[in-house]
């Protein structure tokens, strides 16, 4: 194990073991066409397929993590980069590393088939074809953790989602297609309550003294503090694509 995948490793056990139950880690994973690298985009939902027949939305930037396959000896790290083909209608930017393949982020604005090249200076390492579409509509995995409660339990169903006051949701986004299938990547969205009154946004803290305070906004994280129906609608602002879930939330039945 490189370096860089023992670091995920342990950041991402770590992660998971703070928010339990809160999220689930997707990783649509491919190897190059010359079986050189490996070439990963992990997402906070299922997406199936891999990520050389999933389809990728346009206009959301994703970040792709590179690994060796062992193949082949990569020579320096920091002379490794990737290019995009064709280079028209999208950006590339690759990070720089000194410990392992560097990672890139990319983002498309128009449709179509985009070919990752990863070359060092003298050759070139590998390739992987990614498809990109237009997103056609939003949906949102909601998870509900209700008072007192330490963890986080997935809403079944599309419907307005019965909960009692008190309770914290977390929203977590993805995009379909035309043809509704599930698209890969995660997106980033605004939220907004009706009535905004009936819920408090949730922040994290970070660090407390008496003269200052740091605390981190979770945007796709709300407590319904009243009793009451509500409705979130949850937009990517690019895109403008929106979507929308209710609540009914009941009085709690804690003494």
């Amino acid at each position: 194990m490189n370096f860089k995948s023992f670091f995920l490793t342990v950041v991402s056990v770590g992660f998971l073991f703070i928010f339990t139950g809160c999220f689930d880690l997707d990783s649509n994973a491919s190897t190059g066409e010359n079986g050189v690298l490996r070439y990963a985009l992990y997402t906070d939902y299922e997406a199936a397929g891999d990520l050389g027949t999933g389809i990728l939305p346009t206009l959301v930037t994703h970040r792709i993590s590179v690994y060796s396959t062992g193949a082949e000896n990569l020579g320096r790290y920091d002379e490794i980069y990737h290019i995009v083909e064709p280079s028209e209608n999208a950006i590339i930017i690759s990070r720089d590393s000194d410990y392992s393949v560097p990672d890139l982020t990319l983002k498309v604005s128009k449709a179509g088939t985009y070919t990752i090249v990863t070359k060092n200076s003298e050759e070139e390492l590998d390739r992987i074809k990614l498809k990109f579409e237009t997103p056609a509509s939003l949906e949102v995995v909601t998870k509900v953790r209700e008072p007192y409660e330490k963890t986080f339990v997935k809403a079944t169903g599309s419907g307005t989602i019965t909960t009692e006051e008190g309770t914290q949701i977390v929203f977590i986004p993805y995009f379909y297609t035309s043809s509704n299938v599930r698209m890969i990547g995660d997106i980033d969205c605004e939220y907004m309550a009706d009535p905004e009154w009936m819920v408090v946004p949730d922040v994290e803290w970070v660090d407390e003294t008496e003269n200052s305070s740091w605390t981190g906004n979770y945007a796709s994280s709300y407590y319904l503090i009243e009793e009451g129906d509500i409705e979130f609608t949850i937009w990517h602002e690019e895109s403008g694509i929106t979507g929308t879930q209710k609540f009914n939330v009941t009085a709690s039945v804690k003494d």
